[in-house]
């Protein structure tokens, strides 16, 4: 398949060439072939990108809650160009699980956008990790706000995800719908973290394809609606046996609103197709042709938002058509 990208200001467009199109009309009997269209967002000023290969964590503050109490409990070590945090286990069982955490404390976000890269971690133990957004009264038995984690369970095939709102350290999941997923050891993972006002939506990406997602999770819930993002790791609070959190990051994005996205989709046993972008990026405006290159026309086409995307109809059977977004 042969496809061009041209850029016009903000605009991307990605297309196909008009054999594709013959192809695809003589095997399937469509007369319509709709594109999918990637739009890339340049990271705003406010954003906060760290792959790690400065060597050393400056701009994160450590997050050692049990430190004040025993002394620091919590290490952050950044080799390989990776970001490696390990929680201790606490002297007195009382304290509660390990846990520790580092947060970029430098921005306050409301809608949020944290995706960060799962290099290594203990898979011998049961423990928590992943990425947290909206926190605040970060500190001893204060902290409040969502976390997007892995629980590694039980079983040598076992691993489940959780969509939590935190409320002085206590962790209540919110998700809804199937959450289980075994993460295998050796391999690397991104996970992506998405709040749009009470909206949450949690992602799991296996590297490197981060173009088909492995799990989705969504939730709602309008408790926080700001703070300061940044990972977390810990000793699973549900297991008896007490374990030493060890997990190991890379490649850490946090902005206000995610990469923007233009995805086609059939809907199934059905005519329709579903063409989509994220509902951050309302000042967007959807438009479609029949033909590209120079002459072409192109005129704008409705939506709705969701709160999550805005969504447009189109029935495949009226054509050929072209999508793309204009600001």
């Amino acid at each position: 398949m042969t496809t061009l990208v041209t850029r016009s200001g903000n605009l991307f467009r990605i297309h196909c060439t008009r054999s594709v199109f013959a192809r695809r009309r003589a095997r399937a009997g469509l007369a319509a072939a709709l594109l999918a269209l990637a739009l890339g967002a340049t990271l705003p000023a406010t954003g906060q990108w760290d792959d790690f290969s400065s060597g050393n964590d400056s701009g994160w503050t450590h997050y050692d809650p049990l430190g004040a109490l025993f002394g620091p409990m919590t290490t952050f070590e950044v080799t390989n160009q990776a970001y490696r945090i390990q929680t201790s286990i606490p002297p007195v069982p009382d304290a509660g699980p390990g846990r520790g955490g580092s947060l970029r404390m430098d921005k306050t976000y409301s809608d949020f956008y944290v995706c960060v890269d799962l290099i290594a971690w203990d898979d011998t133990v049961r423990q928590v990790f992943g990425v947290a957004a909206r926190l605040g009264t970060v500190g001893l038995g204060t902290t409040r706000g969502y976390l997007f984690s892995y629980d590694r369970s039980a079983g040598a095939t076992a691993g489940d995800f959780d969509l939590s709102r935190l409320t002085g350290e206590q962790a209540a999941q919110i998700e809804t719908g199937p959450s289980g997923l075994h993460l295998v050891a050796g391999q690397s993972y991104r996970l992506v973290f998405v709040g749009k006002g009470p909206y949450l939506d949690a992602y799991v990406y296996g590297l490197p394809n981060t173009n088909t997602a492995l799990l989705h999770l969504t939730g709602m819930d309008a408790t926080y609606t700001s703070g300061v993002c940044g990972l977390i790791v810990a000793d699973n609070p549900d297991d008896a046996v007490m374990a030493q959190g060890d997990a190991t990051f890379d490649n850490y994005l946090a902005t206000e609103r995610e990469p923007l996205m233009l995805a086609v989709a059939r809907e199934p046993d059905s005519t329709l197709v579903t063409v989509t972008w994220p509902a951050s990026y309302p000042e967007y405006t959807l438009e479609s042709s029949p033909s590209l290159g120079v002459g072409a026309i192109w005129t704008p086409e409705s939506a709705f938002s969701d709160g999550r995307i805005f969504v447009h109809y189109a029935d495949s059977s009226t054509g050929v058509k072209f999508f793309r977004l204009k600001k």
